[in-house]
């Protein structure tokens, strides 16, 4: 789908740490920095926790300029991209397990950076099928509201407007 779509610039809020924590953590940066590096497009990685950033910086070093790893507030960060239409977003940080912050967390991440998408984006949201504690509730009815579409839909939700 993201070649179909002519993905170049993907940023991903909340980084992964190791290669040994991908299990219970999940590898998304070294995945989505994997492929950036393999088709020449631009990653960018942001997450509070400057240990996070430092950890996730040493696994995604083997990926060169295609990866770029940040620490920041991720509602700020977004807000004031500046690196050009995002074309894939991957919506994760914030812990899931007080759901009603995590909620409201990633619905100002959506609203923060709306202005920074465009109609063939793609939108992924993390941890959206967790028994009571998921925190894609509000931010996809967000999108639900503004025309996008599901286009898969389980622990992780894909949304595309077309």
């Amino acid at each position: 789908m993201m070649i179909h779509k002519n993905a170049k610039i993907f940023v991903e809020t909340g980084t992964s740490r190791h290669e040994e924590n991908c299990f219970d953590d999940g590898c998304s940066t070294l995945i989505l920095g994997s492929f950036a590096n393999i088709l020449g497009l631009q990653f960018y990685s942001v997450d509070i926790d400057e240990k996070c950033c430092i950890e996730s910086r040493e696994a995604a070093s083997i990926f060169g300029s295609n990866v770029e790893v940040m620490q920041s507030d991720s509602v700020a960060y977004l807000a004031d991209f500046d690196k050009g239409l995002i074309d894939f977003l991957y919506l994760d940080s914030f812990d899931w397990k007080n759901p009603a912050p995590s909620q409201e967390h990633h619905l100002k991440k959506i609203k923060a950076v709306y202005s920074k998408i465009h109609k063939n984006t793609i939108i992924m949201l993390d941890d959206c099928a967790l028994k009571d504690e998921e925190k894609c509730t509000l931010v996809s009815k967000y999108l639900d509201e503004q025309g996008w579409k599901v286009h898969a839909n389980g622990y992780q939700i894909i949304y595309t407007y077309d």
